[in-house]
């Protein structure tokens, strides 16, 4: 069943537009609409995949995301400064792609996600906390990090919690290494 929302945009000039989407399996997809924000989609449940990727979007507000997305993709914007998942929010999330953004800072406090792609970025700060149980129990799949220039090879988080990491591209090309628990030579 095809679908129509209406985004509103608040900037020099209110647009009110219609937003068509396919979504007979819950996909919005808003991709290259010139959006300078997040549209507040905060109570579209039947959203679980939302593609926001090549618009001018420069503020993360996980509050305007529906609940139950577990599929995100915002690359390809302008997103700057800080971006924080919250298990409160976005409790169903398991794929976020930031890349190709301005980010300085990502935390994520997500028990779900499974794939992050953050990379092309000028992330400086990096926590990743993936897990109520054991670190050992819950392993994120994938995570790409590359093209980080201020990033550091030292994390905040141990890389042991993720299968596959990509990080070409970043301050140290080092060894990653939990800065907590710093391998003795």
């Amino acid at each position: 069943m095809n679908s129509s929302y209406k985004c509103i945009l608040i900037g020099i000039f209110t647009i009110i537009f219609s937003c068509k989407s396919q979504n007979k399996n819950g996909i919005l997809d808003l991709s290259n609409k010139g959006l300078d924000s997040i549209p507040n989609l905060s109570k579209k449940n039947e959203v679980i995949n939302l593609d926001l990727s090549g618009n001018n979007i420069s503020f993360w507000d996980e509050k305007k995301i529906p609940p139950n997305v577990n599929k995100l993709n915002l690359s390809h914007n302008k997103i700057t400064k800080e971006v924080k998942i919250s298990p409160k929010k976005l409790n169903f999330l398991k794929y976020i792609d930031l890349s190709h953004n301005d980010i300085e800072k990502f935390y994520s406090y997500s028990y779900s996600l499974d794939t992050i792609k953050i990379n092309n970025n000028n992330i400086k700060q990096l926590l990743i906390f993936n897990s109520k149980q054991a670190a050992s129990e819950k392993k994120i799949n994938y995570l790409d990090i590359s093209e980080n220039k201020y990033l550091s090879n030292a994390l905040d988080f141990p890389p042991s919690n993720i299968k596959s990491i990509k990080y070409n591209g970043i301050l140290n090309d080092g060894e990653l290494y939990f800065k907590l628990v710093r391998k003795k030579k």
